[in-house]
């Protein structure tokens, strides 16, 4: 599992290239990557079998909240960091209000906007200006 420092490095690394691709800089060259544990991620590559392992222990409540996300392996080399793996799902150990303590993963809301308008059979979806940029994942899931 990764730690908070290890966490907080990948951040700025992944702020730093992104504001260097949206002036036109070469992110490679502003702000390279040290080793492929930092960006993308050590476990990117992870086989499905592990992962749906994992998912499957996340559901049961084997692992501590915060320390499991699923993600979707999506586009890192976008100048868009909405578009570098969107967390799906995470561990919350709150009660639902229909499920009770019987649920323990909750979908990010990114993750879940564009299925639940394709579910409702909304075919259009207008957003302010501070939600623009989370447009590219939203198509990018359903399609």
């Amino acid at each position: 599992h990764r730690q908070v420092p290890e966490m907080e490095a990948q951040r700025e690394l992944a702020k730093q290239r992104c504001a260097a691709r949206a002036v036109g800089t070469d992110p490679d060259v502003v702000a390279p990557i040290p080793s492929a544990d930092i960006l993308p991620g050590r476990n990117r590559d992870t086989s499905v079998e592990r992962n749906l392992k994992l998912f499957e222990e996340m559901k049961l409540g084997l692992h501590d909240e915060g320390t499991l996300t699923l993600r979707l392996k999506m586009d890192f080399d976008s100048p868009n960091p909405n578009m570098y793996d969107l967390v799906a799902y995470r561990i919350r150990y709150t009660p639902h209000p229909h499920a009770g303590n019987g649920w323990c993963i909750y979908p990010n809301y990114d993750f879940t906007h564009g299925i639940c308008d394709s579910l409702e059979h909304i075919d259009y979806s207008i957003c302010t200006l501070e939600f623009e940029t989370r447009r590219e994942p939203y198509f990018w899931i359903l399609w």
